[in-house]
């Protein structure tokens, strides 16, 4: 068993004595086959247990428009070379460890005698080279650097359900170098909870701060016993990852301080600053045309493949979300795929019922000649080129009346139960075939048909998994989700019973969130959503001013109407209680037993 395989075994977890450090030499050589010769030599007289090199073809990390492109294609090593550079390891006495960046690589890799492989942040969502990575016996680190909780839950199922002996997560990100504010050291400890896996620390803090050669005893404290850290023969000549890189004699004590077990304590939140995220956004990967693809392509995995890119506007997608989709405009080779490309099913879904704590019977108030639901109805009639309108009633018998105005509009139903409102919206989805889903409540009866076109686009340019419109008028606006962030929730929420308050589901690090940017004229703090007798009144009042059957009011209207009348009162009330309550009923849940690819 190696030493890594040692340290990960379930027997041996928490015992202080059994620490890994790994020398991360990366590209330190910079291509130069001495230089990493004496890096390897360097890192073993410090007292490393390892040495780790980043293994890679050019073509596998980068477009080739990318400004780094030339310099790694550059720096590609044949086999010979690194088999000389893992005997020279061997000679020393140390474990070799190696990150790879696709299946060229991880070919090269595993024809050499190294030790463990580490899936970097680049490819946690890189689902074909996870699976050929899990037929593999070696001990796999996967970093956590700059990933959601999601993320890592579908690449460990991947890599569990292979051959892997040990698994085990990394944290830690360069930011050229990492403030010491972003280290965060105690989500080590969170991470393995949430996951049950050992984790590490990949400290990237600036070599000259008083904390680089203490930071990682702090992570020991926690429970780290694995531990990367980068080394150069000589900071002042700056080269590759020199801001973060300990100098022989550096590591050396860095080594020999890790071995003192000194305990420290920080924030356990996971979530991402600035810096992380920036991280995430340089290198995660993107899905990409491989060749010329034509309008009207129905994309398959041979068409595709996954690449850094330099537009950082883009939330990465993983790629199994892109075969089967058809193209709606043809695309050069190497274009950045956006949902916008591809042909999408859009559901806009009503959530009512009869039953309501405060205003029972609501959804058929009459209000202009008409029940409030079929004002909002007409709304979504008027989207309908965008988004295809589905009331998502329950099954109780008195909500039958809902389903019959319903049909009365030509508006499709779907039924389900009352309180698991998501249990609703997933049926839609698989009834319907949705890719993206438009939440509207019945309360929403003012829902203007504009924003919900610039919500389904802005979605789509972006590549989020969720949008709101909040700076619209309260019961004007909807949310939109992506169909597979509505599964991802029910697959992973602790409790169904709370979905109701959907928007608090989503509000976790594992998606990608956007906002709607409004126009300022639109921006009001109104009040426009049916939940009491006061607003019955003053909706009652507005409508039946600017209600025509025959001429659709528009959001501008809306706004005038309730700008020259300021006696209708309709600023929004906050209840902060319910919502510090509620928030701690609609967390995600990451344990194992919960950890699935989805699908």
């Amino acid at each position: 068993m190696s030493a890594l395989a040692l340290i990960l075994s379930r027997e041996e977890s928490g015992k202080a004595k059994n620490i890994f450090i790994i020398a991360e030499i990366a590209n330190a050589h910079e291509g130069d086959v001495a230089k990493a010769e004496l890096l390897i030599a360097s890192a073993a007289e410090a007292g490393a247990d390892a040495v780790k090199f980043q293994i890679y073809f050019a073509d596998e990390l980068f477009n080739q428009t990318h400004a780094e492109y030339k310099k790694y294609k550059q720096r590609e090593w044949p086999f010979e070379v690194w088999e000389a550079l893992v005997a020279a390891a061997r000679k020393s006495d140390l474990n070799v460890g190696a990150d790879v960046f696709g299946h060229a690589s991880l070919h090269l890799a595993l024809s050499l005698d190294i030790d463990f492989l580490k899936v970097h942040s680049s490819d946690v969502s890189n689902y074909s080279l996870l699976k050929k990575i899990s037929q593999v016996l070696h001990p796999i680190i996967l970093s956590a650097g700059g990933t959601t909780p999601i993320e890592l839950a579908r690449a460990i199922n991947i890599l569990e359900e292979g051959d892997t002996s040990s698994l085990c997560l990394m944290y830690g990100f360069q930011a050229f170098p990492t403030i010491i504010e972003d280290s965060h050291i105690s989500r080590i400890p969170a991470l393995q909870n949430m996951f049950d896996l050992h984790v590490g620390l990949a400290d990237h803090i600036d070599a000259d701060h008083e904390m680089a050669i203490h930071l990682a005893l702090i992570a020991l404290g926690l429970g780290c016993r694995i531990f990367e850290k980068h080394i150069t023969l000589d900071r002042s000549a700056k080269g590759t990852d020199y801001f973060s890189s300990l100098e022989p004699n550096e590591f050396k004590q860095f080594v020999n301080q890790l071995k003192s077990g000194l305990i420290a304590l920080g924030s356990q939140k996971i979530s991402m600053g600035e810096a992380e995220y920036n991280y995430r956004s340089r290198m995660k990967k993107h899905v990409t045309a491989k060749h010329l693809l034509k309008s009207g392509t129905i994309l398959s995995e041979k068409d595709l493949r996954l690449q850094r890119v330099e537009d950082y506007s883009l939330a990465p997608v993983p790629i199994d979300s892109w075969v089967g989709k058809k193209l709606l405009k043809s695309v050069d080779k190497d274009h950045v795929l956006k949902y916008e490309d591809i042909q999408q099913r859009v559901g806009l879904c009503i959530i009512a019922r009869l039953q309501s704590s405060r205003l029972p019977g609501k959804a058929l108030e009459m209000i202009a000649g008409k029940p409030s639901l079929g004002h909002l109805f007409e709304r979504a009639i008027m989207a309908k080129h965008v988004a295809e309108p589905v009331l998502c009633t329950t099954t109780n018998v008195e909500d039958d009346k809902l389903a019959n105005l319903a049909q009365s509009y030509d508006v499709e139903v779907i039924r389900g139960d009352s309180k698991n409102v998501l249990s609703r919206l997933v049926c839609a989805i698989d009834d319907f075939d949705f890719d993206i889903i438009l939440r509207v409540t019945g309360d929403d009866i003012f829902l203007d048909p504009p924003h919900v076109e610039l919500l389904i686009n802005h979605l789509r340019k972006y590549n989020l998994d969720y949008v709101s419109a909040k700076e619209l008028p309260a019961g004007t606006e909807a949310e939109a989700f992506t169909a597979e962030t509505l599964k991802s929730i029910e697959r992973y929420a602790d409790d169904l019973d709370y979905t109701e308050y959907l928007t608090y589901y989503v509000d976790d690090p594992s998606f990608e969130c956007g906002q709607l940017p409004v126009e300022e004229k639109f921006r009001r703090d109104y009040n426009l959503s049916l939940d009491t007798e006061e607003d019955l009144s003053r909706l009652c009042n507005i409508l039946e001013s600017i209600y025509d059957e025959k001429q659709p009011y528009t959001l501008d209207q809306v706004i005038e109407y309730i700008d020259d009348n300021p006696s209708l009162g309709l600023s929004i009330r906050i209840d902060r209680t319910e919502s510090r309550e509620i928030r701690e009923k609609t967390k995600l849940d990451f344990s194992p037993g919960r950890i699935e690819l989805l699908n």
